[in-house]
């Protein structure tokens, strides 16, 4: 029978690449949009965007790495060390941080665009081409990056050094 221990890490870090495998399909959409003019590309690469973002395979992820977490937290009795906290504080610092910087942003831009700005919601009502113009002179995917991709680098230290 295999160990439930290498089980549950198996399956978080798993959880963890699924999970960063759709930012990472994000990421390239959002570095893509930076330098893109034409109306009917950008469309398709915000309406990819929010089909990553709102997808099941991101929710699953999520749920997977963090419900995983917390097993492993008590098989391990993990709890009372500061690592474990750190590293759920910086995933909630970087949560934090990515949607204000991230999603609501992108979701202003697919309004502007008059696109459907999330899962199962109606497009918007019509396109302000100046509004998107705006939205798009000003998007900066580069701080989403640095903090998404610092943030794990910091978790992954965490739990693989187990420093405190």
């Amino acid at each position: 029978m295999p160990d439930l221990r290498l089980t549950l890490i198996f399956l978080h870090v798993a959880f963890v690449l699924l999970f960063v495998l759709v930012h990472g399909a994000s990421a390239v959409i959002a570095f893509q949009l930076r330098g893109e003019r034409d109306p009917a590309r950008i469309g398709a690469l915000l309406d990819a965007s929010r089909l990553a973002t709102s997808s099941w395979v991101l929710i699953v992820g999520l749920l997977g790495f963090v419900l995983t977490g917390i097993w492993l937290g008590f098989i391990g009795g993990f709890w009372g060390r500061w690592w474990l906290w750190l590293s759920i504080a910086v995933l909630v610092i970087v949560i934090g941080g990515m949607t204000p910087m991230g999603a609501l942003k992108l979701r202003r831009a697919r309004a502007a665009f008059g696109l459907q700005t999330g899962r199962g919601s109606e497009p918007a009502a019509a396109a302000d081409p100046a509004l998107a113009e705006q939205e798009l002179r000003s998007w900066n995917p580069v701080p989403i990056a640095a903090l998404g991709g610092v943030g794990l680098l910091v978790v992954l230290y965490l739990m693989v050094v187990k420093p405190f």
